[in-house]
């Protein structure tokens, strides 16, 4: 399934919001990598978190570690994380980094809690302590929050302003 095809029908414009100043990921399978395609091929800068040195053996070998090689070739930039002690720690360590760095996090959840330590509600709700702006997507009914349309505006704002500086 193309990016083009499946982002339309939220209603979001992405052009204009992908492509302008840097989007973080760590490329996990699913949301991650779509996000990574959409950012690249509206033009956007991809930074991505790598949670711990040897993190693409996670992915079989084929298609799946292709696909992630493929998009971490293509990044801008890649932050390797020291090992946290587990997997799950190591996965957290990374998704709270990406919120550390972020000025909004956008986040494809189905609002459930974490199946285990560092699963997206794990991330939310340290975004949450910290103050950011969040964008939930909801995968399952394919609705955006309504705050959507002032976070588009508050990052379009941000862009222009930087344009101008």
């Amino acid at each position: 399934m193309s990016t083009s095809r499946l982002l339309p029908p939220l209603g979001v414009p992405t052009a204009p919001v992908l492509s302008s100043t840097v989007r973080l990921t760590s490329l996990a399978l699913g949301a991650d990598q779509l996000f990574a395609e959409t950012v690249l091929h509206c033009g956007g800068r991809l930074e991505v978190i790598v949670p711990f040195q040897g993190y693409k053996k996670e992915y079989a070998p084929g298609p799946d570690r292709e696909k992630y090689q493929t998009l971490l070739s293509k990044a801008s930039r890649v932050e390797v994380l020291h090992w946290a002690g587990s997997k799950e720690e190591s996965f957290f360590a990374a998704g709270k980094r990406i919120v550390d760095l972020c000025d909004v996090l956008i986040a494809v959840w189905d609002g459930q809690p974490a199946a285990g330590l560092g699963g997206t509600g794990d991330v939310v709700a340290y975004g949450r302590e910290k103050g950011k702006a969040i964008v939930h997507l909801e995968p399952y009914q394919r609705m955006l929050h309504p705050s959507l349309n002032k976070v588009l505006q508050l990052v379009g704002t941000r862009d222009r302003q930087d344009d101008e500086d």
